[in-house]
């Protein structure tokens, strides 16, 4: 009888533990179902726990941790060419002093699902959420300034270019934008304190804009 029993789901076996009057080899069917179990939902529960500590709860995108993790990893080696683009939302606070936080997290998303969309990237490159309304592109391998600001133009005119929908309404987001090649000698914190600085000037400018680090 054991045999025939032993390739049966948790409720199956439950319901011939029943049936059988809960004899012994029953109770054995039951008991393996439960240890199965209870190993699936602890590896489910691991894998939950391991893709939270890199992902970004509102976005989805790798979070600053992972980020950070990364970089200090790949700035390890001195002959690595990579790149990275630093987009940060313009007058993002107007969006939740105007329609509140929860819309703000909605054009957050927005944003998130267009530099996902909308970036081509090699299976070593990543997009993540640096934080609040500011996003970091990691691509690996460039070495062309001019090429990859005009990757820098492309996401900008890929966020400007989309109507993000709050509440009844659709507003218009805009992006400041900061790129650069590493230098092979900057730590990872180095490398993206360049990156924010061209960032920010291009926000002093006057935004919606992309700018080269010096």
């Amino acid at each position: 009888m054991a045999d025939t029993k032993t390739d049966l789901s948790y409720e199956a076996a439950r319901e011939a533990n029943i049936k059988i009057g809960g004899t012994e080899e029953g109770r054995k069917v039951l008991s393996d179902e439960k240890i199965g179990k209870s190993v699936l939902d602890t590896f489910e529960e691991v894998e939950k726990l391991k893709t939270e500590s890199i992902r970004d709860v509102l976005t989805g995108l790798h979070n600053y941790g992972f980020l950070m993790k990364e970089l200090e990893e790949r700035t390890k080696d001195k002959d690595k060419k990579l790149a990275l683009i630093w987009v940060d939302m313009d007058n993002f606070k107007q969006i939740n002093d105007t329609f509140g936080h929860e819309a703000g997290n909605s054009v957050i998303r927005g944003v998130a699902r267009v530099l996902t969309n909308k970036t081509r990237i090699n299976t070593d490159g990543f997009v993540a959420r640096y934080g609040g309304d500011e996003f970091v592109v990691v691509l690996p391998g460039y070495t062309d300034l001019e090429s990859l600001k005009l990757r820098g133009e492309e996401i900008r005119e890929a966020v400007s270019g989309t109507n993000f929908r709050v509440g009844q309404k659709e507003i218009r987001q805009t992006v400041s934008v900061g790129v650069g090649l590493w230098d092979g000698k900057e730590t990872a914190e180095e490398f993206l304190e360049r990156i924010d600085k061209a960032m920010y000037e291009a926000k002093n400018k006057g935004r919606d804009l992309v700018l080269e680090a010096k």
